[in-house]
């Protein structure tokens, strides 16, 4: 009987601390989410007041955006499963110079597609603003100010 009340114990213990463990993990995701849709809300709303953009170019700021992120996430898992082929490459104990070198172009190519998809939608974007859009906008990327240049991260 007293082994039974032992196991018991420790089970409820063991579950307890397991519950807490990931309700604390749960909170600081929903924390980073949280914080991360928070900025994104701002970058947006700093957009729309500082080039004074109306609902249709709202919306095709948004339809852009919403594209240009379909079209990126494929490659970024691509980037992320190179990145473990490349590492797998690495820790191997003999050193395969060329492998770990065609690797590391094709993360590289990988990356510049997603460097030409978001210009490509930079430039789409900048097609929907007039003429005075078009130079505060420009006037506000070339902001020396890390500020300014962050706030507009989500163009590209």
């Amino acid at each position: 009987m007293k082994s039974k009340w032992m196991t018991l114990t420790l089970l409820c213990s063991f579950l307890l601390n397991l519950f807490f463990i990931i309700g604390y993990f749960a909170g600081q995701s929903d924390t980073d989410v949280s914080n991360y849709l928070q900025r994104q809300r701002a970058s947006f709303e700093h957009l729309v007041e500082s080039l004074s953009l109306t609902k249709v170019q709202q919306d095709k700021f948004l339809q852009i955006k919403e594209t240009r992120r379909a079209q990126n996430k494929p490659l970024r898992k691509t980037i992320f499963s190179k990145r473990q082929e490349l590492l797998d490459l690495i820790s191997q104990p003999e050193e395969n110079s060329n492998a770990i070198e065609t690797k590391l172009s094709e993360i590289s190519q990988l990356h510049q597609k997603i460097q030409k998809n978001n210009l490509q939608h930079f430039l789409a974007f900048q097609q929907s603003l007039s003429t005075e859009q078009q130079q505060k906008l420009m006037i506000s990327l070339k902001n020396p100010q890390k500020r300014s240049r962050r706030l507009f991260s989500g163009l590209f």
